[in-house]
């Protein structure tokens, strides 16, 4: 989630079951999980938990969040809660008004980079390719055909 494992003392974080799943192994140690379950209910270390008792200092929204159905609960809970103060998502963009509503209730919003090379590789690929058309190259190559493209 961005933060070093030395600036972690205690943290309480929502995160979604998927998530814990993938990276719930190298939480540093003083993370809490607060798992959103995939009914909407709330869960620690496999118990379950009222959304309002989970004394919220973080909030992980990942993909799994938005495409799986959870988004307006776990929106809910963030904007609902008093204790949150940070909440991180993997969004490219800031655009929806819930995250200026998490902004005007003094939350720290943070995104990742993460999908930044991979949009930066296809940007660039799809110039090159219309440049330099591989997929018609290949098929004149394929014909025996030599002939000069648009870009040569």
């Amino acid at each position: 989630m961005g933060c070093g494992r030395a600036m972690v003392a205690h943290m309480r974080v929502l995160i979604s079951k998927q998530a814990l799943e993938r990276v719930g192994e190298r939480l540093p140690a003083g993370v809490t999980a607060v798992v959103m379950e995939d009914d909407g209910s709330f869960s620690v270390d496999g118990t379950p938990i009222e959304g309002e008792r989970a004394a919220l200092d973080a909030a992980w929204g990942t993909t799994d969040v938005y495409v799986g159905g959870l988004a307006a609960r776990f929106m809910v809970t963030c904007l609902k809660s008093d204790s949150l103060r940070w909440f991180h998502t993997s969004s490219a963009g800031f655009d929806h008004p819930v995250f200026g509503a998490l902004v005007d209730k003094g939350l720290t919003l943070t995104n990742s980079d993460a999908s930044a090379p991979a949009i930066a590789e296809f940007v660039l690929a799809a110039v090159l390719d219309h440049y330099h058309p591989q997929a018609e190259r290949r098929q004149l190559q394929a014909a025996r055909r030599w002939e000069r493209l648009l870009g040569d």
